[in-house]
Parts: C-alpha cells; sequence; structure tokens
C-alpha cells in the first residue's frame, strides 16, 4: 500500500469518524480518547509510509529517516503533531520514555464537560460541550480536536504538496470552535456515563468564545457563569454496555 491509498483509505475514514464523535452529546466512557488516537497512530504511521514511498522522494532524499523527518521537519512546522505522535504512542504502550516527550502517557488524559458563552447581537447564550484534553508536562493543556485536526492540517499540505493527494485541505478540516444561537436549539442533553462503583473523571470548566482567534480559551474567574441544567449522568453497570448512541455508523 502506499501513501496515497493509506491516507485516503485509513487516515480519512478514522478522521471522519472521530469528528463526528464529537457531535455525540455523551461522554465518560474516553469514546473520543479511543476515536483520536486511531487517528494519531495512523498519522505516525504517516510519516513511515512517506518516507519509503518512491512518490515522495523529497522526504526521503532530505532526511535519513521517518524519525529524522519527524523531528527536524514535522514537529518544527506542527507542534501539535509532536503531541499527536505521543499519544499515539502512550496508545499503544500505556506510557513513553522518549526525551523531551510532550505527555507521560495516557494519564495525561482529562474529558472535560464546560459551559462554553458565547455573544452575538441579541446578548449571551451558552452551550454544553466536551472536550478531551491532555494535560502535558509544559503544564498547559492540548484539546485533542486540535491537536488530531492541526496534525491532518499538515499532512493533508505535505501530501498535496507534493502531489500525492489533489487538494491541500477537505471539509472534514474546516470545523470552526464557533456555535450559532439557532444551532443549539435542537440540542440534546450531554449526558455523562460513568462505572458503578468506579470513580467518575469529568471536570467541570467554563469556556469563553474569543471572537478575534476564533477560539475557546478559559472563561476569567468571577464572571458569573451558572447553568449545568443540559446535564445528565448515568450509571451503567460495567463496562460491557455501552448506549447505543455511542455507536457511530461504519
Amino acid at each position: 500500500m502506499n501513501t496515497r491509498k493509506y491516507y485516503l483509505q485509513h487516515v480519512v475514514p478514522a478522521l471522519r469518524r472521530f469528528l463526528q464523535g464529537y457531535h455525540v452529546r455523551e461522554m465518560g466512557l474516553l469514546h473520543d480518547l479511543e476515536r483520536g488516537a486511531v487517528v494519531a497512530e495512523q498519522m505516525l504511521g504517516l510519516s513511515d509510509f512517506a518516507h519509503k514511498d518512491p512518490d515522495c522522494t523529497p522526504i526521503s532524499d532530505a532526511y535519513k529517516s521517518s524519525r529524522e523527518f519527524r523531528e527536524r521537519k514535522a514537529w518544527v512546522e506542527e507542534p501539535l503533531y509532536e503531541i499527536c505522535c505521543d499519544l499515539a504512542n502512550a496508545w499503544k504502550h500505556h506510557s513513553i520514555s522518549r526525551d523531551r516527550r510532550t505527555i507521560d502517557g495516557l494519564g495525561a488524559v482529562r474529558e472535560v464537560c464546560a459551559i462554553c458563552r458565547y455573544r452575538d447581537t441579541k446578548g449571551v447564550y451558552y452551550r454544553t460541550q466536551k472536550f478531551t484534553m491532555l494535560q502535558m508536562n509544559s503544564g498547559m493543556r492540548a484539546d485533542l480536536r486540535r491537536v488530531i485536526v492541526a496534525s491532518a492540517r499538515f499532512w493533508a499540505a505535505q501530501l498535496a504538496g507534493l502531489q500525492v493527494v489533489d487538494e491541500t485541505s477537505s471539509g472534514l478540516l474546516n470545523f470552526s470552535e464557533h456555535v450559532g444561537r439557532d444551532d443549539i436549539e435542537s440540542d440534546l442533553p450531554m449526558v455523562i456515563h460513568g462505572i458503578a462503583g468506579e470513580p467518575m473523571h469529568v471536570e467541570m470548566r467554563c469556556f469563553d468564545f474569543d471572537p478575534h482567534r476564533q477560539v475557546l480559551i478559559d472563561a476569567e474567574p468571577n464572571t458569573g457563569f451558572d447553568g449545568l441544567a443540559n446535564l445528565e449522568i448515568r450509571v451503567h453497570k460495567d463496562y460491557t454496555v455501552a448506549p447505543s448512541s455511542l455507536e457511530l455508523p461504519r
């Protein structure tokens, strides 16, 4: 299998499933992490495919190994791709021993349920949203969706530049963190699932939408946030009973 087939037949479908999962208003069982880790593993593997592919000779000519390509080019041009690769290794090995690693292992994962505040000409409105965060060794946090999408954009641009794929991006990569007032009217409650007898590791946060950077940021303290009304918590006997709504179409 060459790089083009691997990208189109494996990476793109996995990326689609991951992004679709973010529209499922249920969390608590790390399904988003699982789908994200699959994409991360495949995008880590892309560097190996590209380095061996005759259609990607500019990469193999410039770098002695796929690892050198990642460290000297890919991670420099897109730092979030380094986090993506570390997540892939953490998912496979549970922990990482690489020097200068961004995370130590899967213990860095945090599920967050957040009240997000937006503003328009009518005033302020709110939406409950879910996030999978990675607590990095630097002390900062990275949103898994940003990590995956930024890494996918990097690879789409690289492969388009090598004329391996036709376009530098697709509709999958053109997501926005902004949600309009009308878009949230049909929202179902955000459901948090848990296992009976097990601790729940879901954090509650408040985010503000920054219209200048078009991203969600941590809300300033004492800003009067309120409302977890559109929230439902369900406890299951064990992990074998997964809600049907969490199963995405293949």
